[in-house]
């Protein structure tokens, strides 16, 4: 029994190390923008996308200047351009978080069925009858 809980408690350890070891790795470094800029932003990707898609080619030009010389009016404009709602949700859109979710989830459940549909095929062939009595919902 002691074996099992030890186990246990090894496997939630060990998610949670991976879980603190996979942040580290993958979250970005904020620190360098002190000193370098960005080589691209989001927006700058989006346009060259959608100027490819359209057959051309984008022209990239770019000054960088200290933000203090830069309106602040151009700065929430920025803003707003890279999340209309900026202004109203304070940082975080749970409006969009939810609808994300809410994707991910019809998302998950899709692929769910398409697993369950490869993984036994003879299920397919069996009746309303027969399903029900293997215990696998039919969706």
């Amino acid at each position: 029994m002691w074996r099992v809980i030890r186990y246990i408690a090894y496997g939630f350890v060990g998610i949670a190390l991976g879980g603190i070891i996979f942040e580290v790795v993958m979250f970005p470094s904020v620190s360098t923008l002190a000193s370098a800029n960005p080589p691209t932003t989001s927006m700058i990707e989006t346009r060259l996308r959608e100027a490819r898609t359209n057959g051309g080619e984008a022209k990239r030009a770019q000054i960088w200047v200290p933000l203090e010389k830069i309106s602040p009016n151009l700065q929430r404009a920025v803003l707003a351009g890279e999340d209309t709602n900026f202004a109203t949700h304070h940082g975080f859109d749970y409006e969009a978080i939810q609808k994300a979710w809410e994707q991910i989830r019809s998302e998950i459940r899709t692929v769910n069925q398409q697993l369950k549909r490869a993984s036994i095929p003879e299920l397919r062939l069996e009746t309303e009858e027969g399903t029900e009595e293997s215990g696998v919902d039919r969706e």
